[in-house]
């Protein structure tokens, strides 16, 4: 090995043959920059990893083959509306303007929808989020959303397009295909379709070969129509299929991007606002301290000007069994990685206990609907009634002209047997209508639910 290649020295040669790699930097060669347990086969200059974790299969002619124009990647097109699953999910790319959408239908009346471009609309002037690709996943209902920018200090904890789009803390909308293997256009293709094929074949767990990626294109066009491979699902090897429903070709239509809340820079939450703590537990005995470098992991979002973020702590199982110095951190884009020192010194011996920070400013307090109210979000279908003050929660759903379903929860459940877990927890209930049935759960220490209907948090 030198220099991010793989040679092979045939006995008394003064040069050597270079098996794989050619000598420069980069993602593709970083791989073999100081391999471990590698040897290369003396006739046939295939390399092997001895664990037999992976094979590599580097053949000069087979490669000298693909470059003579035998092997290609074939492509979507740059510009697409498609369904992966017979209409449930709709996905539409659009490489040239750099941006994608994608909705998943999970119910009649419920869906997860995500975008992600190169210029988000409606972001705060002159924020990252007005610079850099933003990714944005909005649940409805209810409305729930949250994104990630794509910059130095930022990046995402969720993702619902390609992996290799995504590089680390940048972003890039490519095509929407990528094969992992060199792809052969088939010289036997059916009269109505293109069929291309990987140049390596995979077993499945009974027993059959197959090529390990396949895709079959509307003749003489970059229409997919289905696509095959060979994958771990589950405990079983076995072959997939998907097959495609193409909706449209050209650029989307601005109306799916239409949908974007105009007001999601302020009402969703950004994934990437938080703390990092060293260390994270700490056993302090009585009348001891312990410090912690606190640290934000990006900078606070600038409100009216101000991006200054006030930390103070609440202990959750002891409130008065540390003592916090200093009582309150300070925060800003200038000093937002700069590690302070959060000292605690326990004053009263007590059970294991969590702080949990309390923000204030830089956009890291999260917007609520008010504590009381009763609204619809799909224009009269759904109705909630939420009362935080008398702890209790209604939510009642048209299923059809005829039907619906309704859900309550409350602390003190109404018409509960005297003295028994529902009448002292939290109970809810569903009721079908009109066919009258309904179950219930109680949220109690030997109980639980296998249902929820409102929000999981």
């Amino acid at each position: 090995m030198w220099n991010n290649r793989i040679q092979k020295w045939p006995k008394d040669a003064r040069e050597a043959f270079t098996v794989t790699g050619n000598g420069t930097e980069g993602s593709d060669n970083a791989t073999l920059d100081f391999p471990n347990d590698v040897f290369v086969d003396e006739k046939t200059n295939v390399v092997y990893n001895i664990e037999m974790i992976k094979i590599h299969l580097y053949l000069i002619s087979f490669i000298l083959w693909c470059y003579k124009g035998e092997c290609a990647q074939p492509y979507f097109p740059s510009q697409i509306v498609f369904s992966p699953d017979n209409g449930v999910t709709t996905i539409a790319i659009d490489e040239i303007n750099q941006r994608a959408y994608q909705k998943i239908t999970l119910s009649s009346y419920a869906s997860e929808t995500s975008f992600v471009l190169k210029n988000f609309p409606y972001a705060t002037p002159d924020s990252p989020q007005s610079k850099y690709y933003v990714q944005l996943l909005v649940d409805f209902p209810p409305l729930n959303c949250m994104y990630g920018t794509y910059w130095k200090y930022g990046g995402n904890t969720f993702n619902s397009f390609p992996s290799y789009w995504l590089n680390g803390s940048s972003f890039e909308i490519k095509n929407y295909m990528k094969f992992n293997y060199g792809m052969i256009h088939s010289k036997d293709s059916s009269v109505n379709e293109d069929y291309w094929y990987s140049n390596v074949t995979c077993k499945t767990d009974s027993g059959q070969t197959y090529p390990c990626e396949e895709i079959y294109f509307q003749k003489n066009t970059q229409i997919p129509l289905r696509s095959t491979r060979v994958a771990r699902g589950g405990w079983d090897i076995r072959q997939f299929t998907t097959y495609y429903k193409t909706i449209s070709v050209g650029k989307p239509d601005d109306k799916l991007f239409d949908s974007i809340p105009k007001n999601w820079s302020v009402a969703c939450r950004d994934v990437m606002l938080g703390l990092l703590y060293y260390p994270q537990t700490s056993k302090i005995d009585l009348n001891q301290s312990s410090k912690i470098e606190v640290w934000l992991i990006t900078p606070p979002h600038r409100i009216n000007g101000n991006d200054t973020v006030r930390i103070q702590w609440k202990s959750k199982e002891c409130y008065n069994c540390f003592k916090l110095s200093p009582e309150e951190l300070y925060f800003n884009g200038v000093n937002f990685q700069e590690r302070q020192i959060l000292t605690i010194t326990r004053v009263k011996n007590g059970p294991k206990t969590t702080l949990v920070p309390i923000f204030n400013g830089g956009e890291y307090i999260q917007p609520y609907f008010p504590p009381q109210v009763v609204f619809s979000p799909n224009n009269g279908k759904t109705i909630f009634a939420i009362d935080e003050i008398n702890q209790q929660a209604y939510k009642t759903i048209a299923l059809n002209n005829s039907s619906r379903e309704t859900s309550y929860i409350m602390e003190h459940f109404s018409y509960s047997i005297p003295d028994s877990p529902q009448s002292k927890y939290y109970v809810q209930l569903v009721i079908d209508d009109p066919i009258n049935k309904c179950m219930y759960g109680k949220y109690w220490k030997y109980g639980g639910n296998n249902f929820y209907t409102f929000s999981s948090h």
